[in-house]
């Protein structure tokens, strides 16, 4: 308990692993690593730009008010989350927008699918969503579909194999969902596909806005597509048998994204290697090696007197006194790690109080 008392005090060096990952504009939330404990810092290809940490309260306020260039970490529902927005140098483009039944094509629906309207009222970007109902009676195929053959082509020629599809898309129950399938191309007979088993972020599907990666690198091609003419778009849920009838289905602002490259610095869970030489976060065995093993004795004094302080700090109080010798040790020894390590926790916000 000493050693993860220090760690949620101090950025140590030894605990400190960078990892890359891929931004996606449109898109703020992504999978934080397993072994995140605390997020030091995000460093885009671009050096000139400077991203912020705040907490996730902070982040949200000022996504919303469009603020650009800061990071946060959340842990909810079991599922660690960076959320994370800067100016980067590739924009989404909007394949189709999927705001309306028969804006951009015509949406159309594909098996289990029926009823498919323009939804003005719930949707996510733009001024609307497209809206269908699953009845499982129409077909044995356990999915339902909407596809538009006959829409705008746009030319991602450029994006080939590289972008990912970022989708909108709202489930009113999760509970018998299983994937997703996107379909894009040039007809049915010519396209690639991807199925995701998560949203964006590695989380499981959600009651609600879901937003779902489909990596073009990743994706299988079918026929002779063109990417320099993509005019055919199909989204497809994929459900269990169990499955019953349901209504309000949504999909929403369908866009391609270049990826760019950002590096994650964090403070890592871990706190020693086994003789295999892999990151773990207890020690199981007499020869596992912890992370700050030759380094630094002043923090070493530090571990050592926070768990005699642990261990014996009910025994070792002075009569009448309210703090126990290892206690004040303990103090002291943390006061002097002060002046050699960074503090972990984020500043509070500034607030103005105004006055009427």
């Amino acid at each position: 308990m000493a050693l993860w008392d220090l760690k949620s005090r101090f950025i140590l060096p030894w605990d400190e692993i960078t990892v890359t990952g891929d931004y996606l504009d449109s898109n703020v939330k992504y999978p934080a690593p397993a072994d995140l404990d605390h997020l030091i810092a995000v460093s885009p290809d671009d050096f000139s730009i400077k991203i912020d940490p705040k907490t996730p309260e902070e982040f949200k306020r000022m996504y919303e008010r469009g603020q650009s260039n800061i990071l946060s970490e959340e842990l909810a529902d079991g599922v660690k989350t960076l959320y994370l927005k800067f100016n980067g140098k590739h924009k989404a483009i909007t394949v189709n927008s999927a705001s309306s039944k028969d804006g951009n094509g015509d949406w159309t629906a594909d098996s289990d699918a029926l009823n498919v309207t323009t939804d003005n009222k719930i949707y996510k970007e733009f001024s609307g969503s497209v809206n269908f109902d699953i009845d499982v009676s129409q077909s044995a195929n356990n999915y339902a579909g909407v596809y538009v053959a006959n829409m705008s082509a746009v030319d991602l020629e450029d994006e080939a194999d590289k972008a990912h599809f970022l989708v909108d898309f709202y489930i009113p129950d999760k509970t018998y969902i299983t994937s997703f399938d996107l379909f894009w191309g040039s007809s049915d007979a010519a396209y690639w596909t991807k199925n995701v088993t998560t949203q964006i972020n590695g989380g499981a599907f959600k009651n609600g806005w879901n937003v779902l990666d489909f990596d073009w690198s990743l994706a299988t091609k079918v026929g002779s597509p063109d990417s320099a003419a993509i005019d055919y778009i199909q989204i497809r849920i994929n459900y269990s048998a169990s499955q019953g009838d349901d209504t309000d289905f949504r999909v929403n602002y369908i866009r391609a994204v270049l990826p760019e490259s950002v590096d994650y610095r964090y403070s890592t869970a871990y706190i020693a290697k086994n003789t295999g030489g892999s990151y773990i976060d207890e020690i199981g065995a007499t020869n596992d090696v912890m992370l700050f093993s030759g380094t630094d004795t002043k923090f070493m004094k530090a571990v050592i007197s926070g768990c005699l302080y642990q261990l014996f700090g009910d025994d070792n109080q002075k009569e009448g006194a309210k703090q126990n010798e290892w206690e004040r040790k303990f103090e002291e020894d943390i006061f002097r790690l002060e002046g050699e390590y960074p503090p972990r926790r984020l500043k509070a916000e500034k607030r103005v109080k105004i006055s009427r």
